[in-house]
């Protein structure tokens, strides 16, 4: 049987129900894999026909809503708009656990949205939901383009807390998850290659001293565990390293370090759009999750011009997965 990927719709004020009806009415997938879509489906009919002027939603199953009424207000932070977004994805993860989907990959939501519909009172975001429903104590983001993979010690936090965020066990977990990760994607002996936090990695400890004391005595606990990993290695050569596919993976200890790199290669900006791919992967946890690499692009949602290729790579790439895991449990 053909596996079934979940398409959670994200913030629907956003592009993500264009997206997700670009993919849909696309005929690539029709042979490898059925989707359930997680959203409101008079949402999509009204884009379906007033963006895209066509008559027919396309085949698939829906786990439908009744959350909005339509049409809605494209592009603007509402509270309605992010309560729906959370229950869409809550949905899906309830379906991977009980096994009713194979993968589930999700549209963006937007977090002030998600927040004010009354999610943040127990999640800022997709990650924290993803954890809290799954009862997962560590999990972490793997940012996907191509060869170029980075996962983050740290993440959403201001740069002059990532020193004090930094200790051996949260660079161990995230080594541990990296390895995980790129063991789901099929890497039989994956390849881990991690950043120093300081200029030069730190030149010995003239540039700082947290390579010394806190991510080279991580690797080491790493390489006790038979992980082939290395470093701290200057931040600036890991990335073309991963890239040429001598490492596998990056583990960077901020966001920026991880996120510029793959987003100078995966993003590309021009006068009418912006042309966005790359693929977000949730490592760490007892389901399969990916998901775009971008946002809600408030300002084009409703005018059909948003890019799906970000879309089309977190559904191959949850393929992937779904078929490793499969050989996997033969």
């Amino acid at each position: 049987m053909k596996p079934i990927i979940g398409l959670t719709l994200g913030d629907p004020s956003g592009i993500g129900p264009e997206i997700v009806l670009k993919v849909l009415h696309l005929s690539k997938f029709k042979n490898r894999c059925g989707f359930r879509i997680y959203g409101d489906q008079a949402v999509l009919s009204w884009v379906n026909k007033h963006v895209f002027k066509r008559a027919h939603l396309p085949r698939a199953a829906f786990e439908s809503f009744n959350s909005l009424t339509v049409p809605i207000r494209f592009g603007t932070v509402q509270a309605a708009c992010g309560y729906a977004s959370g229950r869409y994805v809550e949905a899906a993860i309830r379906d991977a656990l009980n096994h009713k989907i194979d993968a589930m990959v999700t549209g963006p939501i937007n977090k002030e949205s998600f927040r004010m519909g009354g999610w943040g009172k127990r999640y800022t975001g997709h990650t924290e939901m993803l954890a809290g429903l799954t009862k997962t104590e560590k999990v972490a983001l793997m940012l996907v383009y191509g060869s170029l993979r980075a996962i983050h010690v740290t993440s959403h936090i201001p740069l002059r807390n990532v020193p004090s965020n930094l200790n051996q066990q949260r660079v161990l977990d995230t080594i541990l998850l990296a390895h995980q990760g790129l063991k789901q994607l099929g890497k039989s002996t994956p390849r881990v290659a991690v950043c120093g936090l300081n200029p030069h990695a730190g030149e010995n400890g003239l540039l700082g001293t947290e390579e010394q004391q806190i991510i080279f005595p991580a690797i080491r606990k790493a390489n006790r565990k038979r992980i082939h990993v290395q470093g701290p290695l200057s931040a600036d050569t890991v990335w073309p390293m991963v890239r040429d596919g001598i490492y596998d993976v990056g583990v960077a200890m901020y966001h920026d370090q991880g996120q510029i790199p793959i987003k100078l290669l995966s993003f590309s900006t021009g006068r009418k759009a912006t042309n966005v791919e790359g693929v977000n992967v949730t490592v760490g946890l007892p389901i399969i999750r990916t998901s775009v690499a971008h946002g809600t692009a408030f300002e084009i949602a409703g005018k059909g011009i948003a890019s799906e290729k970000s879309l089309i790579q977190a559904i191959e790439l949850a393929l992937v997965m779904v078929q490793h895991r499969a050989r996997k449990n033969r």
